[in-house]
């Protein structure tokens, strides 16, 4: 399991054993109790390295950034799937939506629309 991962709840979680509130979009280091019973709502992070570089994601590809073709806050889930039914968009765009529509609304029926795409590509 990485060592960080970003709170993508709904809500603010708790940490009692650690007395402190993780907000959504906030990295944490949690623990294997907390993966296993949130692992929904926790999204790995790569961490740097000692030389500074860009950690790899578990699949070893390096973590490269790719800017969301548009913003899927900004369309209904009906539209979203409009956008989608052509299945023009890469599978490094589609994933660049996922995270947009994550650490934006954040709509369950997005997110659906998003991995459903992503499988068929």
């Amino acid at each position: 399991m990485p060592d960080r991962a970003r709170w993508t709840g709904t809500h603010s979680y708790r940490r009692h054993s650690h007395d402190e509130i993780i907000e959504r979009g906030e990295e944490f280091e949690p623990t294997e109790q907390e993966w296993a019973a949130f692992g929904d709502s926790l999204d790995p992070v790569a961490v740097d390295d000692a030389d500074g570089e860009d950690g790899e994601e578990e699949d070893g590809n390096e973590d490269v950034e790719l800017e969301a073709p548009f913003d899927p806050s900004e369309k209904t889930i009906d539209e979203l799937e409009a956008a989608l039914a052509d299945g023009e968009l890469s599978e490094a765009e589609l994933k660049a939506l996922l995270e947009a529509e994550k650490s934006g609304k954040h709509r369950n029926g997005a997110t659906d629309v998003l991995d459903d795409a992503l499988s068929e590509a």
